[in-house]
């Protein structure tokens, strides 16, 4: 849900740009993002523990007074920890389904505004302009969650190597959406950049002053007054060379 929330936002910075901004942005995204998943989790498992398993209940009555019965469940999966059934389907696949196909209309949609509506205007794509594009691209599709497609490949065949390929695309292509998005959002702006490098800098000078301490080693000053008395004394020094070779 937090992803389709980023694409809301990138879809109203970069497509169809709001002049007037939305009250109390994050209270309601973060009812949204917190919400529907409540919601749907809610619904999903009361509905299926109390109907679903109650007529599968109903249909074990000639086993249920064995004390080693076990009622069986349609909410999760015998053979691993995960939903089954209709509660996989409506209450896992379709959701991440709409918000995947949500996801994939804002990508489009910015990349039709931001690049090929820029190249109208440039007649000449540098090399670099292309790259920066296909960063771009490669981005969204990992920021906004497009790679969860191999997620729903899976479900098309039974066979294991075909499970098993898609299982380590999947797993391989979502993993580098955690550091996506760390660039894009932690690295790529200045201000975010600043604002966690600062302290980390402040804390390695602290410890390396600490170190030079205890070894007995001469901090070396790089300051720019420092550079630039240096740079100064070295061109009065290359001036009167010159001075007294002619």
């Amino acid at each position: 849900m937090w992803m389709m929330v980023y694409s809301n936002k990138l879809y109203t910075a970069l497509v169809k740009v709001f002049n007037t901004t939305i009250k109390s942005y994050m209270t309601k995204a973060c009812i949204f993002a917190y919400g529907i998943p409540a919601v749907v989790v809610t619904f999903n498992l009361g509905l299926t523990l109390l109907y679903f398993d109650k007529q599968q209940l109903n249909e074990d009555v000639c086993v249920k007074d064995d004390p080693q019965y076990l009622p069986s469940t349609t909410y999760h999966a015998e053979n691993m920890c995960w939903l089954q059934g209709y509660s996989l389907y409506f209450g896992f696949l379709f959701i991440i389904g709409l918000a995947f196909l949500n996801n994939l209309g804002i990508v489009i949609l910015v990349l039709r505004k931001v690049i090929f509506k820029r190249q109208k205007i440039q007649s000449t794509a540098a090399k670099g302009n292309k790259l920066t594009q296909l960063f771009m691209a490669c981005s969204l599709s990992f920021t906004l969650g497009l790679t969860w497609i191999f997620g729903f490949l899976m479900l098309i065949s039974t066979d294991p190597t075909y499970n098993q390929v898609l299982n380590w695309l999947f797993a391989l292509f979502n993993s580098f959406q955690g550091i996506f998005i760390f660039y894009i959002t932690c690295v790529k702006r200045e201000d975010m950049f600043i604002f966690w490098w600062n302290p980390m800098r402040s804390r390695f000078e602290g410890f390396r002053k600490r170190f030079e301490d205890a070894v007995g080693i001469e901090p070396a000053s790089f300051s720019p007054r420092t550079m630039a008395t240096n740079s100064t004394g070295v061109s009065a020094t290359k001036s009167n060379f010159s001075s007294t070779s002619t």
